[in-house]
C-alpha cells in the first residue's frame, strides 16, 4: 500500500498546523494501526496477541494498513486545504520547512551514498539475507550469494532511491510554491496533481499486469467433456496448472491459491499427501489421490498434454494439445450413506484410524464427539440403498433426498465449519463433524429431505448490531442537524 511522497508531507503539515480534536484523532489512528499492520514486527502486537481478548482470531494482520492509508488521506487532505487558503504564520512555515528540508536532505545523502554512490554494495547480501528471514516463505528463494541476483536487486534499489530523491524534492518545491503564495491557484493545482498521480504512477505501474484474457478460460472441448457429467464433481490439478480457472466455469477444484485456507482442510490434504500436519498452505494443491481426497468427490484430474497415467483405477477422459483430462473412478459421490461410525478424540488419534489401511469412508465415519446416536451396523446384509440425489447446491445452502432402509448416517462432501445447520424434513438436526473435515448428519430409516444452510451467528448477531446503530445514528444525526439550524436562525 502506498499514498506517495507529497501525501505523507501534507500529512505532516496538517499535524503541525491543525492540531485539533480531528487531526489528533485521526493521527493516532494512523499511528495504532500502523502499528497493528505491521504485526510480529513490533513488540506491542505480541502483548495484544496474548494479552487482549479475542486479538489472536484476527487473520491478516497487515489489512489493518487500509486504515492508516484512510488516516493519511484525510490528515493530507487537511493540509492540502491549509496549503490552498494559507492559513500560516511565517514562524510556523520557516520552522516545518526548515525541519522537512533537514530530513529530506539527510535521507537523500545517506541513499546517494549507500546506492548511487555504490558504498553500501558490500553489505547488501547481509541485509538482503535479513529480509528475507523476517517474514515466512513457502515458495523457493535464489541463491542469495549469486552475484547477478545481488547486482540485479542492487539496481532495483538505486532505481527506487533515486525516484524517492526526485519526488522528494518536487513535493518540497510544491509545497514551498504554495506556502509562497506568487503563484496563483490555478496553476498550483494542476501542478500538485500532475505531481501527486505521476509519483503514484511510477510506484503502481510494475504492478499492473496485462495479459491475453482468454487464457483464464478452457477451451469448449475440454468444457464439453466435463460437462457432459451432470452430476457433481471436482477436480484436481499438478502445481499452479489450472488451479483458479474452474471458477470462471462454475466446476469446483479440490484446491486453488488465494484463499482463506481453513486449518482443519490444510492438515487433511497434508496428511493425504505424506506431508507435515503443521505445514502451511498458501498454495492448496493435491500431490496424490488417496481414499482420503476420494471423499471430497475428486473425480477428474486435469494436467498437461503430455502427461500419461497407467493405473487401472485412473481412466483417461478427454486429450488435445493442451490438455489431458483423466477419470478418478474411485472417487467417492458428493454425498453418500455410511451406517457405521466410530468416536476418537483427538487430531492425531483421528489421523491414525484415517491413515490406517483398515480405514474405509464408505464403511464407517470417524467422529470426533460421544453422541447416543452412533452405532456399528452391519451393512453385509443390506441391499444395495439408492444414491442420495442433490435436489440443490448453492455456497450457503444445500438440499438433498435421501433414502435409508437402516439408520445411518448422511455424510456430505463439504468441509465441516461453524455456522452450519441440518434440517431434517423441516426440522434442526446436529450437524456431525465428520472423517475430522466433512459434515454428516444422522437419518432414521426411510426417505427424508436433508437441508444444510450455512446460518452463521456472527452474521445474526452484526446484522443486529447495525440495525441498532442505524436506529440510534439516524435519530441524533437529524436531532443535532436540526439544532444547528434553529441556532443558524
Amino acid at each position: 500500500m502506498y499514498v506517495g511522497i507529497l501525501p505523507l508531507l501534507l500529512s505532516a503539515l496538517a499535524s503541525f498546523y491543525a492540531r485539533n480534536k480531528f487531526t489528533k484523532t485521526f493521527l493516532i489512528m494512523a499511528l495504532i494501526t500502523m502499528i497493528l499492520a505491521l504485526g510480529k514486527f513490533t513488540p506491542l502486537f505480541k502483548i495484544l496477541y496474548a494479552i487482549v481478548p479475542g486479538f489472536n482470531m484476527f487473520r491478516g494482520n497487515s489489512k489493518f494498513i487500509f486504515i492508516v492509508v484512510f488516516s493519511l488521506s484525510v490528515l493530507s487532505g487537511i493540509g492540502a486545504e491549509y496549503l490552498q487558503k494559507g492559513i500560516f504564520t511565517k514562524k510556523k512555515i520557516s520552522t516545518f520547512f526548515y525541519i522537512t528540508i533537514a530530513m529530506v536532505a539527510a535521507i537523500s545523502l545517506f541513499l546517494l551514498i549507500f546506492f548511487v554512490f555504490r558504498a553500501g554494495y558490500g553489505t547488501w547480501h547481509g541485509i538482503i539475507q535479513k529480509i528475507c528471514s523476517w517474514g515466512d516463505r513457502y515458495t523457493t528463494l535464489p541463491n542469495l550469494k549469486d552475484t547477478g541476483f545481488l547486482h540485479a536487486t542492487f539496481a532495483v534499489a538505486t532505481r527506487g532511491a533515486v525516484k524517492l530523491i526526485i519526488l522528494s524534492i518536487l513535493s518540497l518545491l510544491v509545497i514551498g510554491l504554495w506556502m509562497n503564495g506568487r503563484l496563483r491557484s490555478q496553476i498550483l493545482i494542476p501542478i500538485t496533481l500532475a505531481l501527486l498521480f505521476g509519483d503514484l504512477w511510477c510506484f503502481g505501474n510494475q504492478y499492473m499486469v496485462t495479459f491475453d484474457a482468454r487464457q483464464c478460460f478452457w477451451n469448449k472441448e475440454l468444457l464439453d467433456a466435463l460437462k457432459n457429467d451432470t452430476g457433481p464433481f471436482r477436480i484436481t490439478t499438478v502445481g499452479h496448472f489450472e488451479l483458479n480457472q474452474g471458477m470462471a466455469h462454475d466446476i469446483s477444484h479440490i484446491g486453488g491459491y488465494d484463499a482463506n485456507v481453513i486449518k482443519e482442510y490444510s492438515e487433511f490434504i497434508n496428511l493425504s499427501d505424506g506431508k507435515p500436519v503443521e505445514e502451511p498452505r498458501i498454495v492448496m494443491e493435491v500431490a496424490q489421490l488417496s481414499k482420503l481426497t476420494n471423499m471430497f468427490n475428486l473425480k477428474y484430474i486435469l494436467l498437461p498434454a503430455h502427461v500419461k497415467i497407467e493405473h487401472p483405477t485412473i481412466k483417461p477422459v478427454f486429450r488435445d494439445a493442451k490438455y489431458a483430462l483423466f477419470d478418478n473412478t474411485q472417487a467417492l459421490p458428493r454425498a453418500f450413506i455410511v451406517h457405521s461410525a466410530k468416536t476418537l478424540q483427538g487430531r492425531d488419534a483421528m489421523f491414525k484410524e484415517l491413515s490406517s489401511p483398515e480405514f474405509d469412508p464408505v464403511k464407517y465415519i470417524v467422529l470426533e464427539e460421544s453422541t447416543n446416536i452412533i452405532k456399528n451396523a452391519d451393512t453385509k446384509n443390506l441391499p444395495q440403498e439408492p444414491h442420495p440425489a442433490i435436489l440443490e447446491y448453492s455456497p450457503n445452502s444445500v438440499t438433498i433426498r435421501a433414502t435409508l432402509l437402516e439408520e445411518g448416517y448422511l455424510v456430505l462432501g463439504d468441509t465441516f465449519y461453524p455456522g452450519w445447520n441440518a434440517y431434517v424434513d423441516g426440522k434442526k438436526s446436529k450437524v456431525l463433524k465428520t472423517n475430522y473435515i466433512l459434515r454428516s448428519v444422522f437419518l432414521e430409516k426411510g426417505e427424508h429431505i436433508v437441508k444444510f444452510v450455512y446460518e452463521p451467528k456472527s452474521f445474526a448477531i452484526g446484522m443486529i448490531i447495525t440495525l441498532i446503530s442505524i436506529g440510534i445514528l439516524v435519530p441524533v444525526s437529524v436531532f443535532c442537524n436540526s439544532s444547528v439550524d434553529r441556532r443558524r436562525y
